[in-house]
């Protein structure tokens, strides 16, 4: 037990103030000889404790060696969190404990692989001392990556399936660096990947075999690679959503009196799937001509889900259309395209030729990956400005890369701020983020071979 001993100086009776042995000013000595005097009591108060750590318990995933358990003690409970970084100025952080407790666990995720990252506990205001871990290495035969341009740039992560002599999704930071990765079973075309929307898994769609063929699934694959969860979608195509409730909206191919359309089926994490709206029920395939290479008639290849409209977007590839359709009456509420749509394009605005990818801004603006047709040899980014109430479209932004770019299949956009957007150019095998002036900030590209399905941007995982 410590004692602590404070000794009072007592001034003589009337000295209210000295005078300052330098500049001969006064200074109040703040004594107080009347009967109220009220007594220091911060005497009594003893100082925080010291905080002792333990030393870090460090725990790779037995399938997934870039995601850590980490694990530490202190003798008095504290509300701790971990610092962590590729050096000992560390940078990153995981959240603070909600409550204090001298027991602490937390899992770091978004690692490299194959590198070496430096730990420091914190809590109570203080923090422990130094410990470094080198992660485990990708297994052999995955692609490597090639980053341009400033990393810092990027601020995020890209979930990307990669389509080669190997089948995979994977998870690269800014420098181009594995932070998680998963080899696809079997001989499919992985077209879209994404994180759940409860963080703890990534979800990839893996079309047939047989040319979107009755094989098609959904993978649910937990950040741990310890779960692995089958969704079987016959004859699933390019593109699928997860709904608020957890379940999915996924396009597969619909089969009619020998026409090959589309529909949107609805599937349960339990298996349940039903269908909820099909072009049959809008459009006479008879009036349409039928795409003699791959034997379809609307090829629908994109999906999103409004939840503020509940409405769906839907691009059909061969019918140079995007539509929003009302998710309860399955109505088409209006249709963007060059001929028999519901907007006139103004200054100059042109539609899309084949276009693949799109994204519904939070302003109601539309950009779209226009692939273009093979007259055009030529693929782009462009964003419109629809004007719902005036049936006018305008543009706001279009991007070419310059030598231009063909991008027959896929392709992808993502809007991530005002003045940023992330192109996937599929079938080059590159990822782009420019600025709206088509300045080069940053790019990745695969080895030679590979191409990338719908990929997405996140800034943590």
């Amino acid at each position: 037990m410590l004692l602590w001993l404070t000794t009072f100086v007592a001034c003589p009776p009337g000295a209210e103030s000295a005078k300052n042995a330098d500049s001969g000013e006064s200074i109040d000595t703040g004594a107080d000889t009347g009967a109220d005097s009220v007594p220091d009591d911060t005497a009594d108060s003893a100082p925080e404790p010291t905080v002792i750590f333990s030393e870090l318990s460090i725990t790779p995933s037995p399938d997934m060696p870039t995601v850590l358990t980490v694990a530490w003690s202190t003798d008095v409970p504290t509300a701790g969190a971990l610092e962590y970084g590729e050096s000992t100025a560390y940078g990153q952080a995981t959240t603070v404990e909600s409550a204090e407790s001298t027991e602490h666990s937390v899992v770091v995720r978004g690692l490299a692989a194959a590198t070496e990252w430096h730990f420091r506990p914190t809590g109570g205001g203080e923090h422990g001392s130094d410990t470094a871990y080198t992660t485990g290495p990708v297994p052999s035969g995955y692609p490597s990556f090639t980053v341009s341009g400033d990393p810092a740039a990027m601020e995020g992560f890209v979930v990307a399936p990669v389509n080669g002599a190997l089948y995979a999704v994977v998870i690269l930071d800014s420098k181009g660096r594995y932070t998680w990765w998963h080899e696809v079973e079997g001989d499919y075309l992985v077209t879209r990947a994404m994180l759940t929307r409860d963080g703890t898994s990534v979800v990839y769609g893996a079309v047939g075999a047989e040319d979107y063929g009755p094989d098609g699934r959904l993978v649910i694959v937990t950040l741990d690679g310890s779960t692995e969860t089958t969704l079987d979608v016959p004859y699933l195509t390019h593109d699928f959503e997860e709904l608020p409730d957890g379940s999915f909206a996924c396009l597969t191919k619909d089969l009619q009196d020998n026409y090959v359309g589309d529909r949107i089926v609805e599937v349960q994490r339990n298996g349940d799937r039903g269908v909820v709206w099909s072009v049959f029920d809008h459009f006479n395939p008879a009036n349409y001509e039928i795409d003699e290479s791959d034997g379809t008639w609307t090829h629908a290849n994109a999906l999103d889900y409004d939840e503020a409209d509940d409405a769906w977007y839907i691009s059909l590839r061969n019918l140079d259309t995007i539509l929003k359709a009302d998710r309860q009456s399955d109505a088409i509420q209006w249709r963007l395209t060059g001929s028999n749509g519901n907007f006139t394009y103004e200054d100059g605005a042109e539609p899309t030729e084949y276009q693949h990818e799109f994204e519904l801004l939070s302003n109601g603006n539309l950009i779209v990956f226009d692939n273009g047709s093979t007259e055009r040899g030529a693929s782009r980014v462009v964003e419109y400005d629809l004007n719902e109430a005036l049936a006018e479209v305008r543009e706001t932004f279009a991007y070419t890369y310059d030598p231009p770019l063909y991008t027959y299949a896929l392709g992808d956009v993502d809007r991530v701020d005002d003045d940023r957007v992330l192109v996937t150019w599929s079938t080059s095998g590159l990822v782009q983020l420019v600025t709206n002036e088509g300045a080069e900030l940053w790019s990745l590209s695969s080895d030679l071979g590979y191409v990338f399905g719908y990929t997405q941007r996140v800034e943590r995982f």
